[in-house]
């Protein structure tokens, strides 16, 4: 097996070492903002010393070699034990049908974040989960999927304020599919998000389009883009 080359790469091999398969499942366990977490696995943000340390002791790993790479990854000898950290709960295998909120079945398991906002200009989503809520059938065994609660009515009728919309984080969406636009900020790990309909590519620049009133948006430069993924449907107005 490759060894890993990079701090993340590191943090995602101990974490998955440790028994979670997803980097949200791990931060929920430890406590931190999945948006941190995210950053700290994907060598957006590096480590300090003291998240170094948090890391390796909830993992069991050597923080140092979380750092640099070097030495063993095993924590060092007289290392104190650390509790289990608590795993999230496991999806329930009936779990096949999208249906109204108050009808879904099984554990509580996908994250819903803070709202996206419908129109042009957008607004600062949290990553923070607000809720947890049970998975459709498009999400049933997909790592990082997740739900939001969308303001705004930009894609009126066919979702409207208030829907609760379900998110795919790496399906690659197709001409005419809803999706979700994740736009960096200003300010360092601040993204704004909008809800529109995918229209393509154009080189560099992000073709999207809105239902209400319907227009097309002003390109979007790649580099400004942080995410972009599709919406598989909702809790309500399904697909």
């Amino acid at each position: 097996m490759d060894q890993p080359k990079t701090q993340g790469e590191r943090l995602a091999f101990a974490r998955k070492r440790a028994g979670f398969r997803s980097a949200s499942a791990a931060a929920r366990a430890l406590g931190v903002p999945e948006v941190t977490f995210r950053a700290h696995e994907n060598g957006l943000r590096g480590l300090t010393e003291a998240t170094a340390r948090s890391y390796g002791q909830a993992f069991r790993v050597n923080w140092a070699w979380l750092v640099t790479g070097d030495g063993s990854m095993e924590p060092p000898a007289g290392a104190p034990p650390v509790p289990e950290l608590p795993r999230p709960p496991r999806a329930d295998g009936d779990l096949a049908r999208l249906v109204p909120g108050e009808r879904l079945y099984g554990e509580a398991d996908l994250p819903v974040y803070g709202t996206a906002e419908g129109g042009p200009t957008g607004m600062i989503i949290a990553y923070d989960p607000i809720e947890w809520v049970k998975r459709p059938e498009p999400l049933r065994q997909v790592e990082n999927g997740f739900g939001f609660y969308l303001v705004g009515d930009s894609m009126s009728p066919r979702f409207e304020h208030g829907d609760l919309l379900l998110v795919h984080p790496t399906r690659p969406p197709g001409r005419k599919d809803d999706v979700l636009a994740i736009l960096r900020g200003e300010k360092d790990g601040e993204h704004y998000a909008l809800v529109k309909r995918f229209v393509g590519w154009k080189g560099d620049q992000l073709l999207l389009e809105q239902l209400n009133p319907a227009e097309r948006l002003k390109p979007i430069q790649r580099a400004q883009i942080a995410g972009l993924h599709m919406i598989v449907g909702s809790y309500r107005g399904l697909r």
